[in-house]
């Protein structure tokens, strides 16, 4: 048993209680025993209810809250590869993300249920595209598109 694992209960629960109490997002319940109502305080719940969305088109089954971790976690990476790509060679950028995802910790986290690798994605596409629109590149022109804005914004 992992050191996560009542986190990752924890997380697989509200997507569950999302999914079975009709998708209510200011309402996250847990399977626990020292609340009355289950409804608990916890961070931002956006990929157990993204989960219980999924669980709603697909059906249920925990593969469907793996595979959106794992998609948020893509997207990070290839955020943050685009950012190497702004300073280093493609090659060079390429081997340091390659060494990044050989971690075993960040392996671990790909497919967990907990939040903690999707929040860094998010914050690796923010920085990426905080760095793309702001910061200047020997190379590369400044992108001062809208669409870079309101998606930092969005971050």
């Amino acid at each position: 048993m992992g050191v996560h694992q009542g986190a990752q209960c924890d997380r697989a629960s509200l997507a569950q209680n999302y999914y079975y109490n009709g998708l209510r997002f200011f309402y996250p319940e847990v399977n626990e025993t020292f609340c009355g109502d289950g409804i608990v305080s916890v961070e931002m719940p956006l990929p157990s209810y993204f989960a219980a969305i999924l669980y709603k088109f697909f059906g249920y089954n925990e593969q469907w809250f793996r595979l959106l971790t794992f998609t948020f976690f893509t997207i990070g990476m290839y955020a943050l590869f685009l950012w190497f790509k702004l300073y280093f060679k493609t090659l060079t950028a390429f081997a340091l993300l390659l060494i990044i995802n050989s971690s075993p910790i960040i392996l671990f986290y790909s497919i967990s249920f907990l939040p903690d690798i999707v929040s860094l994605s998010l914050v690796l596409v923010a920085w990426y595209l905080f760095f793309r629109q702001h910061i200047s590149h020997p190379f590369l022109p400044l992108k001062n598109h809208n669409v870079y804005q309101y998606f930092l914004l969005l971050l």
